[in-house]
């Protein structure tokens, strides 16, 4: 018989720059220009992009951002806040990286 625990602990952290922002403002905002870049799209890429530097490095080795990009987070994140216009962009960004694991370890089997 096999046994698996798993142990989450909440931890603290402060979020700088406009991870900040409601998903509520992503969404007004790209309605009223959709062709500007947001900095909250740009924070996006950064947090992504970090925190694919440290899942390489990780046992598991998973590249998450291997041909992403930018629109395509955007209209991810696009969707993501539609649906929970009371998130904030970081809660948004941890849950692409959540989809882009996801993917990343399917495509590397």
């Amino acid at each position: 018989m096999f046994f698996s625990f798993f142990i989450f602990t909440a931890i603290s952290y402060t979020i700088v720059g406009e991870g900040n922002t409601s998903c509520g403002v992503w969404i007004d905002r790209r309605q009223e220009s959709p062709e500007k870049v947001l900095p909250e799209a740009a924070w996006v890429l950064g947090f992504v992009t970090a925190m694919s530097k440290v899942e390489a490095r990780t046992q598991t080795g998973l590249n998450l951002t291997k041909g992403l990009v930018g629109t395509s987070t955007d209209h991810w994140i696009d969707n993501y806040c539609a649906k929970n216009p009371l998130e904030t962009i970081d809660t948004a960004a941890n849950a692409l990286v959540i989809e882009l694991r996801r993917r990343a370890a399917s495509n590397s089997n």
